[in-house]
């Protein structure tokens, strides 16, 4: 059986949809930095004195603060080598060590999205995506063809997106309660003449299945050749209404236009692809072989299909309690309202702190994190500490409202946090979900 299947994985196929995918993904994120640039908003670094990590990640040092901007510029070059096929593979792996760099050091302000443009970044480095309509092209002569797994790894990581954010919809906040996604059509609904419409209780409750259902499902619809059609109509209605009623902006136009392209028969670029092909002198129709990082693409694939299910094995509510909702595609389907007020006690004094002082605006959701609060309450004991304080400890007074249930405590207040250790549990801290 073995054998049937690698012949199957290997078997040749157009790659114009992994050239188009490259070109779309290496412009798309050329446009991503240029907006980091211009706009200034990678100039939150200067503004704080602390940058918060993810569990595990506590190695990976922080370069001084005037260096992301050059490493933003650096992320922007490399896709446009990305995007034109210049030396892809190489530059693929420097866009995915700087722009993934931006994500890894600060928790508190870099998201989903900027995950998933890291791992599709390592992807171009796995797979051939410069072998046609591309500078390496032309001068190593292209291939037309591409084994069908670099096509599943692709549709693998796509697909993981909606799957897994379709299945952490599974509650009965969700489905019963229809919330969150009764405060997002409320609080974010750029429509206002149809409110009245989205506060009715069967509107929300079809929202809130379909919601569900549509990420559970559409991996499978768009798969299937009898019910592509309609399922590409169906992902560009619910990425439109993401866009014109909820206003995710670039999030979900990337996602239409990813998705369509990925899941697309891999022949359907061909006929353009193969004019661009003539309009370079491009002559070469040889098949590309087979490559041994079908077996790192399968190592990959393991980990993506795991990394998501962890917090499974945690204690405690994870949508309460954080612990496993990083790097495992909670789309939205959370809502906490956190008021959290730290105090920090020394030479037998107490005193309020203001974490506006310390970090940037940025970064204001370390407050909903127990993680990243014990993170900020270290970083003011030892500011506290080297200025000459004794006894010193960090507390926290905090409330909080999960997918608007009645307030209630959050954090425990009688824990240090700035003398949790690196490696402490969030659920022995957070108090139990009423």
């Amino acid at each position: 059986m073995a054998e049937p299947l690698t012949t199957w994985l290997h078997r040749p196929i157009s790659n114009a949809f992994l050239t188009t995918f490259r070109v779309l993904f290496g412009f798309w994120m050329v446009i991503r930095c240029l907006w980091y640039i211009v706009s200034n908003d990678i100039d939150y670094v200067t503004k704080t004195e602390i940058l918060f990590s993810y569990r595990g990640w506590e190695w990976v040092p922080h370069v001084p603060s005037e260096w992301f901007i050059i490493l933003m510029w650096i992320s922007l070059v490399s896709a446009l080598f990305i995007a034109v096929g210049q030396f892809t593979r190489s530059a693929a792996f420097v866009f995915f060590i700087s722009f993934g760099y931006f994500f890894i050091v600060d928790a508190a302000t870099w998201g989903n999205m900027d995950y998933l443009c890291t791992l599709l970044a390592l992807i171009l480095v796995l797979v051939p995506s410069g072998a046609r309509w591309s500078l390496d092209a032309r001068r190593k002569g292209h291939f037309r063809t591409v084994p069908a797994w670099v096509l599943y790894l692709v549709r693998f990581q796509i697909g993981a997106v909606y799957f897994y954010s379709g299945l952490i919809k599974c509650t009965p906040d969700w489905l019963i309660r229809a919330s969150p996604i009764d405060i997002f059509l409320s609080t974010e609904n750029k429509i206002t003449f149809l409110q009245p419409v989205f506060d009715h209780v069967l509107v929300l409750h079809a929202f809130a299945i379909g919601g569900c259902l549509f990420d559970l499902l559409i991996v499978p619809l768009l798969l299937w050749p009898k019910t592509r059609r309609a399922a590409m109509v169906l992902v560009f209605g619910f990425h439109t209404f993401n866009l014109v009623v909820l206003g995710l902006g670039n999030v979900t136009v990337f996602m239409l236009l990813i998705t369509i392209l990925v899941f697309l028969d891999p022949d359907h670029f061909e006929p353009l692809i193969s004019r661009l092909d003539k309009s370079l002198k491009a002559t070469s129709t040889s098949v590309m072989q087979p490559s041994r990082l079908m077996y790192a693409a399968i190592v990959f694939v393991a980990v993506q299909a795991v990394l998501p299910l962890r917090h499974l094995a945690y204690p405690g509510d994870a949508r309460w309690n954080g612990d496993g909702q990083n790097f495992s595609w909670w789309m939205r389907s959370v809502h906490m309202k956190v008021d959290s007020k730290f105090f920090a006690e020394y030479d037998g004094i107490r005193t309020r702190l203001h974490p506006l002082n310390s970090i940037a605006p940025e970064q204001s959701s370390m407050g909903k994190d127990p993680d990243l609060m014990a993170q900020y309450a270290r970083h003011e004991a030892a500011k506290l500490r080297a200025a000459g304080h004794r006894d010193v400890k960090v507390m926290v007074e905090s409330t909080a409202s999960l997918n608007n249930r009645p307030v209630q405590r959050f954090v425990r207040n009688d824990v240090d946090l700035a003398s949790l250790p690196v490696d402490f549990v969030p659920n022995e801290i957070v108090e139990s979900l009423h």
